[in-house]
């Protein structure tokens, strides 16, 4: 589903020596949602059963190897390329991007950073999206002292596609964004051996891991057109929350 909102730039012309008011439309992707590879069978239990599968798909796919990066708890923050301009958009219009957060993001968005994504899609429109960090997002789970982006998808919405992981971590970088970082390949038994042993996270290491996205190497989607991606957390494998290590 895609969504607009409008958007205030204030932005500095080095031509014109002075600032320029822009207005720019932001058009919503809405992220679909990630769901964990089983279904809780019991109303009463805080963990899933590991034996009763979501769907047909990761029941016949749990034995391939996947990719994991760590899931991380920030706020859903999206960057839209519309062909000519850059904007941001959170996860809904109610998405609360003021203040500091704001002055922060707008400050991102430069000619020279824009050229960057003109370098990239060309005309195509697409989203990086990600999680923000900062100071009062979350509680501020991973002890950041400012304002930083973790890119975790990168979809070209002209084409219709999400790009593989290795190109998102290449052009994440390129983009001056951080990355979420890679934390495990292998069946889905083994990633969920090591969620069950409550790494530390790759942000924070006094901070244990909230979970690991999971894909295949190559971009799947199933019968109904939906990617194939889940989230294996260690809320749902230990019955508690991530804590402090």
């Amino acid at each position: 589903m895609l969504t607009s909102s409008i958007i205030v730039f204030l932005l500095f012309s080095k031509a014109s020596g002075g600032a320029k008011l822009i207005l720019r439309r932001c058009t919503m992707h809405n992220y679909h949602k990630i769901v964990s590879p089983w279904k809780r069978t019991d109303p009463k239990s805080k963990t899933v059963n590991t034996e009763v599968f979501s769907d047909e798909y990761i029941e016949m796919l749990k034995d391939i190897q996947w990719i994991g990066t760590e899931k991380i708890d920030g706020e859903n923050l999206n960057f839209y390329y519309d062909g000519n301009h850059v904007s941001y958009c959170g996860h809904t219009e109610r998405s609360d991007f003021t203040g500091e957060k704001k002055a922060w993001l707008d400050a991102l968005i430069t000619p020279e950073f824009e050229s960057i994504f003109e370098q990239v899609f060309g005309e195509k429109e697409a989203f990086v999206h990600g999680e923000l960090l900062g100071p009062k997002i979350q509680s501020n789970l991973y002890g950041v002292s400012d304002f930083k982006f973790y890119a975790f998808d990168i979809y070209n919405k002209t084409d219709n596609v999400f790009w593989k992981q290795e190109v998102v971590d290449i052009y994440a970088r390129q983009f001056g964004f951080e990355r979420a970082p890679f934390v495990a390949t292998g069946t889905l038994d083994e990633i969920a051996a090591i969620v069950k042993s409550a790494p530390a996270s790759k942000l924070n290491p006094k901070m244990e891991m909230e979970g690991i996205v999971i894909r295949p190497f190559r971009e799947l989607k199933n019968a109904k057109n939906e990617r194939i991606i889940y989230k294996v957390k260690v809320a749902d494998l230990l019955g508690r929350n991530a804590r402090k290590l």
